[in-house]
């Protein structure tokens, strides 16, 4: 069978010798099967000790046969240290115990009386008429326990080397697993020791996921914990206290180690440095002269499609701000310009935005040509309308149609929601009251309060000058000199930004928004959303100036109430939002 013999051991009284003899004849051909191996107390040698070569040989036994008679029962040494070893042996499972009667005795109460006795019926074999087919019903037992016994061991052998091949397997993906990652060299490795060791696919499986379980279950975590500190992040960084609090309970919770938290850190402030910008914000008094010069700093993220499309869109932080403008300034306008047309800008009433994306430059004439070219999902789009051409100057003689149909063909490419500006988003962006951004939120200032402190007609300040903007320069707002007029598109981002790092804010081109026209703000959104009707074909709403308005229509406040949906003008742009992603 390809295994040693299984060794029996005869456990009998002296005066049962001619039986014992008689029985071992019987096992002679297990024996030579290689089957059994006999082992009685004949065997011991000359020179060795007796009971210690009994003791030694009943405890390595793996068969021991009990031939019983009333002579084993009677014989001390058999009853007290045979039979008591065997039983102990029997009992934990080390050895099969076979009583074979030989001669009639009672023995119903003894410590073997429950074990299954041979031969058949636990009949005597000196009972038996014919006493060879009683020593052939005990060795055709003995063969079934001693068959059934090697088979338990071969499987036993299969087990204990099939359990030493997966640990050997499981020690080795232990060894080899980085950061909870099987490399492709580490899976060379563990192939060809799969096939040494012989295991299938699915135990190498089994092995690898159970090894690298605590790793998935540890990123799990930790990638928990990195979701939270971005929420906590995205709203206010360096973290507010009660952020880094709530962090360290999700820190002990999950027992992460400090160095992985601190590459979360380190990773953010790297993609937040990737992902930002700086410039300088100017401002100017009345005269248009230079009063300070600031570094600003804004988030962003680039849309690409893979043609050739750049989009830069610029973080824009949620506040609360007083859109319009006031009263005295408002007759102050009519006054100086004789017209009532600055009260469409009233009445001046708080508006709280949420925190959204805008371009950073109106969009050029080379994005609007790669858009341009997809399959449209309305209406069709002339891929070169501007009358001042040039790749990188703003768009011009589309529609307030063809701007939507644009931002419905570059939300369908990108999975987001772009969109015009609503009125709100736009004057809100174009102010950037950046540097005192918390305050205007935190403070809830009052209108007089917010109107000393942030109302100014321009982003740059008081006013603006053509070294600032793209405006018929033959014009001025306030006590600044004249300055040039260009007569045409400038290509975008030529003039420094707002405090947000918008360009073109002022000037170059009217920029389409999202609203209907409406007379003033009476009844106007507070929540910075577009105010609009089930009317696509109203008048809309435009923003912003361009390159051949005066500097009061670039005023933050103004608005053009003379964007009919359809008009292709040489001075009307795009420029377009979008929604952040969701952070947690």
């Amino acid at each position: 069978m390809g295994q040693p013999a299984l060794t029996l051991f005869f456990s009998y009284s002296h005066k049962d010798e001619p039986l014992r003899d008689e029985l071992e004849k019987h096992l002679k051909i297990l024996e030579r099967e290689k089957i059994i191996s006999n082992w009685h107390d004949h065997k011991i040698l000359l020179g060795e000790e007796w009971d210690h070569q009994i003791d030694d040989n009943l405890r390595k036994a793996d068969i021991i046969l009990l031939l019983i008679s009333a002579d084993f029962i009677a014989s001390e040494y058999c009853w007290d240290i045979e039979i008591k070893v065997a039983m102990e042996r029997h009992n934990a499972g080390e050895v099969v115990v076979i009583p074979v009667i030989l001669r009639p005795v009672n023995w119903k109460n003894a410590p073997f009386g429950k074990l299954q006795f041979l031969p058949k019926d636990a009949a005597p074999i000196t009972s038996w008429k014919n006493q060879d087919e009683a020593f052939l019903n005990v060795s055709q037992g003995i063969q079934r326990s001693a068959t059934d016994l090697m088979t338990k061991r071969q499987q036993k052998e299969q087990e204990a080397k099939k359990k030493a091949s997966l640990n050997q397997y499981h020690q080795k993906v232990q060894e080899l697993v980085i950061n909870g990652q099987i490399s492709f060299a580490a899976q060379l490795i563990l192939k060809d020791l799969q096939t040494e060791v012989g295991l299938s696919d699915i135990e190498v499986e089994t092995i690898e996921t159970a090894v690298l379980k605590p790793y998935q279950d540890y990123q799990k975590n930790l990638d928990k914990y990195k979701k939270a500190f971005t929420h906590y992040a995205a709203q206010q960084y360096p973290l507010t206290q009660a952020a880094i609090d709530d962090l360290k309970q999700l820190e002990t919770y999950y027992k992460l180690q400090p160095s992985d938290l601190e590459k979360i850190v380190i990773e953010f402030e790297q993609q937040q440095s990737e992902n930002r910008f700086f410039f300088d914000i100017i401002t100017v008094n009345s005269r248009g002269e230079e009063i300070s010069r600031t570094t600003g700093t804004a988030e962003y993220f680039k849309e690409t499609l893979g043609n050739n499309f750049i989009l830069e869109m610029v973080s824009i932080p949620g506040g609360s701000f007083w859109m319009g403008t006031d009263n005295p300034e408002i007759e102050r306008l009519c006054k100086q310009y004789d017209t009532d047309w600055f009260r469409n800008e009233k009445p001046q009433h708080q508006v709280t935005v949420s925190l959204f994306f805008m371009g950073k430059y109106p969009i050029t004439q080379k994005q609007w040509q790669a858009i341009a070219v997809l399959d449209k999902v309305n209406i069709d789009l002339n891929p070169n309308p501007s009358h001042f051409t040039g790749d990188n100057r703003p768009v011009e003689c589309v529609n307030w149609y063809e701007a939507v149909e644009f931002c419905q063909r570059l939300s369908r490419e990108t999975g987001k929601d772009y969109q015009l500006p609503s009125e709100a988003q736009w004057e809100y962006a174009c102010r950037s009251v950046n540097s005192y951004q918390l305050s205007v939120i935190s403070e809830e200032l009052a209108i007089e309060e917010w109107n000393q402190k942030y109302n100014l007609p321009f982003y740059r300040g008081e006013t603006i000058t053509t070294d600032l903007a793209n405006y018929d320069g033959n014009y001025v707002y306030a006590d600044e000199p004249k300055g040039q007029y260009r007569q045409e598109t400038t290509p975008v981002g030529q003039f420094s930004p707002n405090a947000f790092g918008l360009y073109d804010m002022h000037g170059n081109v009217w920029q389409w928004c999202l609203d209907d026209y409406h007379a003033n703000y009476q009844g106007a959104p507070r929540d910075g959303s577009a105010w609009t009707s089930s009317d696509n074909d109203t008048t809309k709403i435009l923003r912003g100036g361009s390159c051949n308005y005066i500097p009061n229509a670039c005023r933050c406040a103004f608005r053009n109430l003379y964007g009919l949906p359809r008009d292709y003008l040489s001075n009307v742009g795009v420029r377009v939002v979008c929604a952040p992603p969701r952070t947690f």
